[in-house]
C-alpha cells in the first residue's frame, strides 16, 4: 500500500513545514546557521510550551488545589499511560509514510543500537551507579527518548523538513522497540519477581499495543485510517501536558529529590545522552559504509538517539513505583544539558556523509 493521501502523510507535513525553506535547501548544516534563528525561537518556545504544564502543576501543589495530590498524580498518570499516550503514538504511526526506504539496513539501527546499548546497561549500569537495582530505571530512560514531541521539530528544523517524513518512520521504530523492552526491563532489572508475572505486566500496557494497531491500520483505506486519527489525534495531543503537569505536582511534592541529585542521576543521563548515541553513530556508520543505508537516514537516526529522555518514563516508572525518582531527576537533568548537547549533537551528524 502507498503512501496514505489527503494531506495526513509525508507529503503534507513537509508542505507545512518547508514553506519559505526554499532558498536553505542543500546547503550543509554548518552553512544553515545564520538562517537558522528564526528556528532557534521556535525551539526556545517549544522548550516554554515544555516548562508551563511543569510549573503550572507545581504551582497547583503549592496552592493545595487538590485534597489528595497523591489521588490527583495518580488519576491523572493513568490516563496519560492508558490513554493520551497510547492516542499519541497510534496518530502518530497510522499515516506514515513507509515506503521507499525500509529495507534491512534501515530497520536494524533502532533495535541493532537500542539492543548493544543495553548490553552496556546491565553489564556496567548498576555498578557505575552505585546500586545494581538502577539498572532498570536505566534501562528505561535510555529506550525512551523524547523522539517525537522534540525529536520530529528538531528534525524539520535543522536537518530539513524534507525529512520529517523519514523521521516519522523512525520515530516509530523508537517507540515500538522502546515499548517492547522498557517496561519490562524496568520490572526485572529493578527487583521485580522474575518470571511470567513481569513479562505479563509489560504485554498489558496500551503503550506496547499503539505502535502495532499503528501499523496495522496502514492496510486498511485511507478513509478509515484518517477517521481513527482523527478521533484519536485530540486525546494524544494531551499525553504531554498532563503528563508533564504530573511531573510538576511530584515534584514540589518531592521536592528534595533535586536537591539530591548524585552520581546515579548522572550515570542515567550518561546512558541516555551519550552511550545510546554513541552506539547509535558507530551502527549508522557501519551500515552506510558496508550496506544501503543512506546519509539521511543515518542522520535522522544519530539526531533522534540524542534526544533527552521522554516525559513518557515518568508515566511508565510511577505506574510501577520504581525507579521514579531517578527517572524524574533524569528528566530534569537530560532536558536542561540537551540545550548544550543537541547542538554538539548536530556537528556531530554532519560527519555521516
Amino acid at each position: 500500500m502507498g503512501p496514505r493521501s489527503g494531506g495526513t502523510g509525508r507529503d503534507a507535513r513537509g508542505e507545512g513545514r518547508g514553506k519559505g525553506k526554499g532558498k536553505g535547501k542543500g546547503k550543509g548544516i554548518a552553512g544553515r546557521s545564520l538562517r537558522e534563528l528564526p528556528a532557534m525561537t521556535e525551539m526556545a518556545t517549544r522548550a516554554a510550551v515544555l516548562v508551563a504544564p511543569v510549573a503550572l502543576g507545581a504551582l497547583a501543589g503549592r496552592v493545595r488545589l487538590f485534597g489528595d495530590v497523591r489521588g490527583a498524580m495518580a488519576a491523572l498518570n493513568r490516563y496519560a499511560l492508558y490513554f493520551a499516550f497510547p492516542a499519541l503514538v497510534f496518530a502518530g504511526i497510522v499515516d506514515a509514510d513507509l515506503g521507499g526506504r525500509l529495507d534491512a539496513a534501515f530497520l536494524a539501527v533502532v533495535p541493532v543500537s537500542l539492543a548493544l546499548t543495553l548490553v552496556l546497561v546491565r553489564a556496567l549500569g548498576g555498578r557505575l551507579s552505585g546500586t545494581r537495582r538502577d539498572a532498570g530505571s536505566i534501562a528505561l530512560v535510555t529506550s525512551f527518548g523524547n523522539v517525537a514531541y522534540l525529536g520530529l521539530p528538531f528534525v524539520a528544523q535543522f536537518l530539513g523538513a524534507e525529512l520529517v517524513g523519514l523521521a516519522s518512520v523512525a520515530v516509530a521504530l523508537y517507540v515500538t522497540c522502546s515499548m517492547l523492552v522498557g517496561p519490562y526491563l524496568l520490572l526485572r532489572w529493578s527487583g521485580a519477581s522474575a518470571g511470567g508475572g513481569t513479562l505479563r505486566r509489560a504485554l498489558t500496557q496500551p503503550l506496547l499495543w499503539a505502535p502495532v494497531i499503528g501499523f496495522a491500520m496502514q492496510l486498511v483505506p485511507d478513509e478509515v485510517a484518517g477517521g481513527a486519527k482523527a478521533i484519536t489525534g485530540p486525546i494524544g495531543a494531551s499525553a504531554a501536558p498532563v503528563a508533564l503537569f504530573v511531573l510538576g505536582l511530584y515534584l514540589h511534592a518531592e521536592i528534595g529529590q533535586l536537591r539530591r541529585v548524585g552520581r546515579a542521576a548522572f550515570v542515567h543521563v550518561a546512558f541516555k545522552t551519550v552511550a545510546l548515541p554513541a552506539v547509535t553513530f558507530g551502527v549508522c556508520w557501519l551500515l552506510r559504509r558496508y550496506a544501503s543505508l543512506d546519509a539521511d537516514a543515518a542522520r535522522v537516526f544519530f539526531v533522534l538517539s540524542a534526544m533527552p529522555a521522554a516525559i513518557t518514563t515518568f508515566a511508565i516508572a510511577k505506574e510501577f513505583e520504581r525507579g521514579v525518582e531517578r527517572v524524574t531527576q533524569t528528566i530534569v537533568l537530560s532536558s536542561v544539558l540537551a540545550t548544550v548537547w543537541l547542538p554538539l549533537a548536530l556537528v556531530v551528524a554532519g560527519s555521516l556523509e
